[in-house]
């Protein structure tokens, strides 16, 4: 009989959104000129209310924020027509400082990598093959993450745990062997109650206090590549 190894793996799962691309920028962007067309101002506030979240759940924010008269499906359909606009353009989806040296960090010590992304499948895939392109690390494997786990594969968006949950699931790794990186309040509560270690990042749209409930707050994805970052996971064999 084989021996069940799944408790000597250790995967890494990372945030797409504001942690390893600057898409927020390009998000707010988008959002602003969709309510500026339509007579209204994007505010601090809002900008609070919905970073981490699904565009459907903002959605319902923004139709109730803005009184729009407009129902939810056609919110999200004219913001993302701006966002799309953004995105044509490779110049526009831009990796973050130390993105490279985390995931080469990750995959040479033999971990489990998986993106974990409250973004729709088809935004998240094309982002991330135009970012490895980017980096140089599309030729890397045929296949660089794991698994990638997008808002559509699951019914409840963070801070519910359901997206790392299922992250860990089709990695094989068990909850507590995975650490999380993330920027958000939601995501790290998502990880949290996953029973999962998190280093959160802060950006100009979340600060370090929001997110002191995580396990580490790091500056930046530089200091976490230059730290053991799986030093804060249980000993265990890497394969």
């Amino acid at each position: 009989m084989t021996a069940d190894t799944s408790t000597s793996k250790k995967a890494l799962i990372l945030d797409m959104d504001g942690l390893m691309v600057d898409t927020e920028r390009l998000f707010f962007n988008s959002l602003s000129d969709f309510l500026t067309a339509m007579g209204h101002r994007l505010a601090p506030e809002h900008v609070r209310e919905i970073v981490g979240k699904t565009t459907a759940e903002n959605s319902v924010y923004l139709k109730k924020a803005f009184n729009l008269k407009m129902n939810h499906r056609e919110i999200e359909e004219g913001w993302m027509r701006y966002f799309e606009a953004e995105i044509e353009d490779p110049n526009n989806i831009v990796p973050l400082p130390g993105l490279k040296e985390v995931l080469v960090l990750g995959r040479d010590s033999g971990a489990r990598l998986a993106v974990a992304s409250s973004s729709r499948r088809w935004r998240v895939e094309y982002i991330l093959r135009t970012v490895l392109i980017k980096l140089g690390l599309n030729r890397t494997s045929p296949k660089f993450f794991h698994e990638i786990v997008a808002g559509d594969d699951v019914e409840q968006a963070k801070p519910d745990p359901a997206i790392f949950l299922l992250a860990a699931e089709r990695l094989g790794v068990k909850p507590k062997d995975c650490l999380v990186l993330e920027d958000s309040p939601v995501g790290v509560d998502a990880a949290r109650a996953a029973g999962m270690k998190v280093i959160a990042i802060p950006s100009p749209y979340c600060s370090a206090d929001e997110l002191a409930h995580s396990d580490r707050v790091a500056e930046s994805l530089l200091e976490v590549a230059k730290n053991n970052f799986f030093g804060l996971l249980p000993a265990a064999n890497i394969d």
